[in-house]
């Protein structure tokens, strides 16, 4: 397994989607969200966009949906999924997708962190 953890601040709300009958004859429903994550100084400033999915009950929270909302700053934990998504014409470029194990909201200024099973 490619665990990675990184942080960052959401660039847009997060959005769930649910997935037809699979193989098990279950819905799935997946909580989707994009970070940005900021490394290096000056001109070695870098931003890295890493697509997020979160599975299973904790995706189904209605709560946990209406949260995760654009500026929030997270730390996150998961499995490197590697994705290609279509580019301009017939290209296709890669995604950094992780599949997400854990991960915590980053306080601001005097608020107590909250953990993503809370």
């Amino acid at each position: 397994m490619n665990t990675f953890t990184f942080s960052g601040n959401l660039v847009e709300d997060a959005t769930r989607e649910t997935t037809g009958i699979g193989s098990t004859g279950f819905q799935r429903t997946r909580l989707a969200f994009k970070v940005i994550n900021n490394s290096g100084w000056g001109e070695n400033a870098r931003k890295l966009a890493i697509v997020c999915h979160l599975h299973g009950r904790r995706a189904e929270s209605a709560k946990l949906a209406d949260t995760l909302r654009k500026g929030l700053k997270v730390m996150v934990t998961g499995e490197i999924v590697s994705a290609l998504i279509a580019g301009t014409g017939k290209s296709r470029r890669p995604e950094l997708t992780v599949d997400v194990r854990d991960f915590e909201f980053i306080a601001k200024e005097g608020d107590a962190v909250k953990g993503a099973d809370e």
